[in-house]
């Protein structure tokens, strides 16, 4: 008998999506995004995590926005703000690490939404509102370290961390 590595790494990823890249079947273009995203990945043994969070921000919004623009129909994009904008106003019980990720997400959609470039002014509205969501999340949990009144550069360096994990909130390209 044979013992065959199934262990969730990259590795074992990778094998079995260069399997469905050269299928024929209706995922194989999405296959093929995800085995490429997956070679890029530093360091080479990433953890699920870190997969998880590359594969949203590099393809699951783009595509959801890519999507909506080819079929000029965005209610599915618009419905997946209103889950980041429902996660976000409902974080009190969430870690630090997991408020940041998910502001970041609504800055995502965003930026995804900003490049839309779409004439349909309820989807702009939309876009503008999330953004403006993320960005006040983001400056109520800078304000909050900043404004405390003990361990002062404690919390200093915890706002200055805060304030560069979400720069594409507050710095916009």
């Amino acid at each position: 008998m044979t013992l065959v590595d199934k262990h969730l790494n990259i590795s074992n990823l990778l094998f079995e999506l260069e399997g469905m890249c050269s299928s024929n079947w209706n995922m194989q273009d999405k296959s093929i995004k995800l085995y490429d995203l997956l070679k890029k990945l530093e360091p080479e043994n990433p953890s699920f995590d870190e997969v998880k969070w590359q594969s949203y921000k590099e393809l699951y919004i783009k595509e959801l926005a890519e999507n909506a623009k080819n079929i000029t129909d965005f209610r599915t994009f618009e419905i997946k703000s209103i889950d980041l904008a429902d996660n976000a106003h409902s974080s009190g019980a969430l870690s630090m690490e997991e408020k940041l990720k998910n502001i970041q997400k609504l800055c995502i959609w965003a930026s995804y939404g900003f490049s839309l470039q779409t004439n349909w002014q309820p989807t702009n509205n939309f876009i503008q509102e999330v953004f403006e969501v993320a960005l006040e999340c983001s400056k109520n949990l800078v304000v909050k370290d900043l404004l405390e009144p003990i361990s002062k550069p404690d919390f200093f360096a915890s706002a200055l961390y805060k304030i560069e994990e979400l720069r594409p909130v507050f710095y916009i390209e």
